[in-house]
């Protein structure tokens, strides 16, 4: 049974119930047409064991884990205009002195002074991923015990994409 139209999908034969992310976003509010809505459907399939609701997948942000002023400093010592930069990173480090916004703004100001920063943490992150999805792969085709005559036809999906 599909039901696209209300941000939900139900497939009974496999036991999901498929949400969409605009709907999360309108069933979290509280009382809300969804929010009833999503409150009745776990209750209509509580009962029904592994029944499986699928929330959407968190939108990725570009983040920059592990950007420190510090860091930031360190980039800044490698460049041509060094002197120059640090003498504007002073001055907005002192603007911003005890302010709530002290990080953001000079994680803002270097982001856009050093657009290329963004680019290689962007390259290095990607290539972060596929290692650790290869890994993760090569991981599960190890464990996977090839005497479970459940598992038998995942584990010739797996070895074949391997």
């Amino acid at each position: 049974m599909k039901n696209t139209n209300n941000g939900y999908n139900l497939n009974l034969a496999d036991g999901t119930l498929t949400l969409s992310r605009a709907f999360v976003k309108k069933a979290s509010i509280l009382n809300s047409k969804e929010y009833k809505q999503l409150r009745q459907l776990r209750n209509d399939f509580a009962d029904i064991p592994d029944f499986t609701i699928i929330y959407p997948n968190p939108i990725k942000k570009e983040t920059h884990n592990g950007l420190t002023v510090e860091k930031m400093k360190e980039h800044i010592e490698k460049q041509s205009d060094k002197a120059a930069v640090l003498a504007e990173l002073k001055t907005i480090q002192d603007k911003f002195e005890g302010s709530p916004a002290y990080y953001a703004k000079i994680k803002q100001w270097f982001l856009m002074k050093y657009p290329e920063f963004t680019a290689e943490v962007k390259k290095a992150t990607q290539e972060y991923e596929r290692k650790m999805s290869e890994a993760a792969r090569k991981e599960a085709i190890e464990n996977l015990d090839e005497n479970e005559t459940d598992n038998k036809e995942n584990y010739k999906l797996i070895k074949k994409d391997a």
